[in-house]
């Protein structure tokens, strides 16, 4: 009733037996799981493609907050005393992320950071990185982002891009609304 190439079931067969599992048992339970994945509407790959995600989030600091709390927190740090500070933190966090998605995947690294982008950042409605004449876009909307999270977002794009050599040649901002225009340097 089953079918399946002998060398993934060798290695499926390894598996078992380096968790101690009875094949039979093991086999139902991955079955299981494909079931449940798929009443989500989602794939295997894209479940364990998304959770690589999560855990690489966990590993490099990132945590999990409240929108609305995050969001009131910038704007009141950003319209008093701490916008210049804040400014410099979410750049060099930028630039910090540009690096982390270049050793991630040197040969794409503006694909690390659209598919992290896209995974972690749940209120986004589109995100878009495109090429174009030789420039590269970035395109971020949501409607729910302040004015302040917009603008600390715009440094930390600028971070990032900087970080894995562009210079910014175009910018338009308004809340909730990203367009940055980039030129690869050299």
């Amino acid at each position: 009733m089953l079918a399946a190439n002998e060398l993934l079931v060798n290695e499926f067969v390894k598996i078992a037996e380096r968790k101690g599992r009875v094949l039979y048992d093991f086999t139902n339970d991955v079955i299981t799981q494909a079931i449940r994945a798929d009443k989500m509407g989602l794939t295997l790959k894209e479940v364990l493609d998304e959770r690589g995600i999560v855990e690489e989030a966990k590993r490099t600091g990132f945590i999990l907050v409240f929108k609305r709390l995050w969001y009131e927190v910038l704007d009141k740090i950003y319209e008093d005393a701490g916008k210049e500070w804040l400014i410099e933190a979410w750049n060099e966090a930028g630039r910090w992320y540009g690096k982390l998605c270049h050793s991630r995947l040197p040969e794409k690294p503006l694909t690390a950071l659209k598919d992290g982008i896209e995974t972690l950042m749940w209120d986004i409605e589109d995100f878009e990185i495109s090429d174009e004449d030789g420039l590269t876009l970035l395109r971020c909307i949501s409607a729910g982002f302040s004015k302040a999270y917009t603008m600390l977002l715009v440094v930390f794009f600028k971070g990032v891009f900087d970080a894995l050599g562009y210079d910014v040649v175009k910018e338009e901002v308004s809340k909730g609304i990203i367009t940055l225009t980039f030129k690869k340097r050299g």
